[in-house]
């Protein structure tokens, strides 16, 4: 897949976004997402990072896929989270992306493998991991268009 062409379709409707796509993921910056979540990128996310390891709105510098170091700063700020509320849910998570308001969209990880294609999002409020796309593509394309809402 051309995740650009797709991603830029998704939002070509929206005058509201000015995507920048970065360059496209290194082996080390993988590895980096790889040895620092201990959790093996795979299947779309994997894709899209090998396009472009990052996609950011201009307009107003919010990231609309996170950068290798944006994944790893989620995750490391995910961790310190749970130490805090003092709480090991049965899954961790890799995030990819955010809402805007402190919620993070992501995949399901167990023992470092995504175990599902399923989209979830992390309410930090709850505590909670809430499943709301059967695939990454689905999410991007209900989350950019506004029919899905968290």
């Amino acid at each position: 897949m051309d995740w650009k062409d797709i991603i830029s379709g998704i939002t070509s409707n929206n005058k509201d976004y000015e995507l920048s796509f970065f360059d496209p993921i290194t082996e080390d910056e993988l590895s980096g997402i790889n040895l620092k979540t201990g959790t093996t990128v795979s299947g779309d996310l994997l894709s899209v990072l090998k396009q472009t390891n990052g996609i950011v709105d201009r307009r107003f510098g919010e990231y609309i896929v996170y950068s290798s170091d944006m994944i790893i700063e989620r995750h490391r700020l995910h961790l310190d989270f749970l130490k805090v509320v003092n709480t090991s849910p049965p899954y961790d998570y890799l995030f990819f992306a955010d809402n805007g308001c402190g919620e993070c969209f992501g995949f399901m990880v167990q023992e470092g493998q995504i175990i599902s294609d399923q989209v979830g999002v992390f309410y930090p409020i709850d505590n909670e991991f809430r499943v709301v796309a059967p695939d990454f593509l689905t999410w991007m394309n209900e989350w950019y268009t506004g029919r899905l809402a968290t």
